[in-house]
C-alpha cells in the first residue's frame, strides 16, 4: 500500500496532466495563480481523501481542517454544503478501509455534489467549481489506481 506522500505525488501528476488538457477541451478555462493553486488544492485533496477512513496523519489534517471550515461555513449560511460535508466524514468515519470512499461511484458524487453546491451558492463560479470537480475527482482516481496497482486497473495480465 503506497504512502500518503505517494498517493500526493499521484495528486501532481494528475494535476499537471489536467493542466495541459482541460484548455483544449474547455478554451474559456479561467486561467492564473489563484486558479492553478486552488486547481492543485483539490487534486492534492482527492489523492488523499480515499484514505479519509484510516486513521493517519492525512486524516488528522483533514479533520482539522473541517474543524475550521465547517463553523465557517455556518456563518456563512452555507446550510447544505455544511450538511454534506458533515454526512459524508460521518460516512467515511463509520465504515471500513477500501469499501466506499475507493469506489469510483462515490468519488464521483463526492466530486459533483461539491461542484453543484459551490454553483448554486456562486453562480458566477460556474467553471471554475466545475474543474476543482474535475481536479479532485481525478486525484481520487489517482489514489485508486495507486492503490490496486497500475497493471490491473488497467487490466495488463502478466
Amino acid at each position: 500500500m503506497p504512502s500518503y506522500k505517494v498517493h500526493l505525488v499521484g495528486g501532481v501528476a494528475t494535476y499537471t496532466i489536467l493542466y495541459g488538457l482541460l484548455p483544449l477541451v474547455i478554451p474559456t478555462i479561467p486561467t492564473g495563480l489563484r486558479y492553478y493553486v486552488m486547481w492543485l488544492g483539490f487534486a492534492l485533496l482527492g489523492s488523499i481523501f480515499p484514505d479519509i477512513d484510516v486513521y493517519s496523519k492525512m486524516q488528522q489534517v483533514l479533520f482539522r481542517s473541517l474543524l475550521v471550515l465547517l463553523p465557517c461555513m455556518l456563518y456563512l449560511r452555507y446550510l447544505k454544503a455544511f450538511i454534506g460535508l458533515g454526512i459524508v466524514t460521518g460516512l467515511c468515519v463509520c465504515i471500513r478501509h477500501r469499501t466506499i470512499t475507493h469506489h469510483i461511484g462515490f468519488l464521483f458524487a463526492c466530486a459533483v455534489a461539491g461542484s453543484l453546491l459551490v454553483i448554486q451558492q456562486n453562480p458566477h463560479l460556474t467553471l471554475a467549481a466545475a474543474v476543482c470537480g474535475i481536479q479532485f475527482f481525478f486525484g481520487a482516481v489517482s489514489h485508486v489506481v495507486l492503490d490496486i496497482g497500475l497493471k490491473k486497473a488497467l487490466f495488463i495480465r502478466k
